[in-house]
C-alpha cells in the first residue's frame, strides 16, 4: 500500500484527517494490478463511450497499485479492513473458484453454496466501498454509525438496497450515484461497482414495482455478526460492456443499437 497521505474528509467518519489509500475492491479481491481509471463525465463530454474500444482513445489516470483512492482515514481503513474485508475476500475467491469450475458451461446463473459465512461483514464491506466512491453517503441515514459498529444491524433497508451479480464482459465500472431514466419514465438512482468476479449495485429509494437485475442481498444487513451462516444463493450472470451503471447489454446488443441509431 502506498505510504503517501493526503488531508481531506474521511468518507466514513466524516472527519478531516490524513487519508490513506483505500483499494476498491480490496487488494486481495483481485485488485492489485495496474489499471487505467477513466472519468465518466469526461467520456460523456467527449462522446467516447459507445464501445469498449473507446477507452483506448480516452485519457485516464494510471493507478499502479490497483483501483482505489484516498477515501478513508487510517483508523477507519484499519477497522473496516479487520472487521469486513477478510470475509469479503474469502467470498470473492470462492466465487472465482466456482467460475473456474464452470468456465466452459453456457450458464446464465451461478449457484453459490458456502458454509460458515458472515453475511453481515460481507454486506458492510460492500457498503463501505460505496461510501468510498460516494462522498457524503456515510453522513446519511446513520450509515456512519452502522458501519463503525461492527455488530450494528440498524440499517434502513427501505431506503437503500444492494444487489449482486456475476460479472461478464470487457468493462469494469466504479460509478458513484447517477440517474437512469427508463422508457416508461421511471427514475432509478443507483451506484455500481463491477469488477471480476462480481458486480454490486446500490439503489437509493427504489420505485415501487421496479425489480432490478441481480440478487437482492440487503437481507444480509440484519444478520448477527457473531453467528455463522450457510450461504445458498443463485446469482445471475450479467454483462458490463459500457460505462453506464445498470447497462447489462451484450456487445452484440450494443452494436445493434448503434446501427439503429446511425
Amino acid at each position: 500500500m502506498s505510504k503517501k497521505k493526503e488531508i481531506g474528509t474521511c468518507r466514513l467518519c466524516q472527519k478531516t484527517k490524513k487519508l490513506t489509500f483505500e483499494h476498491v475492491p480490496p487488494k486481495c479481491a483481485f485488485n492489485d494490478d495496474k489499471v487505467k481509471m477513466v472519468n465518466l463525465k469526461t467520456m460523456l463530454e467527449n462522446g467516447t463511450y459507445s464501445s469498449v474500444s473507446d477507452l483506448d482513445k480516452q485519457y485516464g489516470k494510471i493507478l499502479q497499485q490497483g483501483r482505489g483512492g484516498y477515501f478513508l482515514c487510517a483508523d477507519c481503513n484499519s477497522k473496516t479492513g479487520q472487521w469486513y474485508a477478510s470475509e469479503y475476500n474469502q467470498f470473492i475467491k470462492g466465487v472465482a473458484y466456482v467460475l473456474s469450475e464452470i468456465k466452459d458451461s453456457p450458464v446464465e446463473c451461478v449457484h453459490i453454496n458456502f458454509k460458515k459465512t458472515n453475511p453481515l461483514a460481507l454486506f458492510k464491506e460492500a457498503l463501505t466501498m460505496f461510501c468510498d466512491i460516494n462522498e457524503g453517503l456515510s453522513a446519511d441515514d446513520n450509515i456512519k454509525k452502522y458501519l463503525l459498529d461492527k455488530e450494528s444491524t440498524e440499517f434502513n433497508t427501505e431506503k437503500y438496497r444492494i444487489y449482486i451479480h456475476i460479472h461478464r464482459g470487457k468493462m469494469f465500472r466504479q460509478n458513484g450515484f447517477s440517474i437512469m431514466v427508463r422508457t416508461d419514465g421511471t427514475v432509478i438512482n443507483l451506484s455500481e461497482i463491477t469488477a471480476f468476479p462480481i458486480g454490486l449495485t446500490l439503489y437509493k429509494e427504489l420505485p415501487v414495482g421496479y425489480k432490478p437485475k441481480g440478487v437482492d442481498i440487503t437481507g444480509f444487513a440484519k444478520c448477527d455478526y457473531n453467528k455463522e451462516y450457510d450461504l445458498n444463493i443463485d446469482i445471475p450472470i450479467l454483462e458490463s460492456n459500457s460505462i453506464f451503471s445498470g447497462d447489462y447489454r451484450t456487445e452484440e446488443e450494443i452494436e445493434e443499437q448503434a446501427k439503429k441509431n446511425s
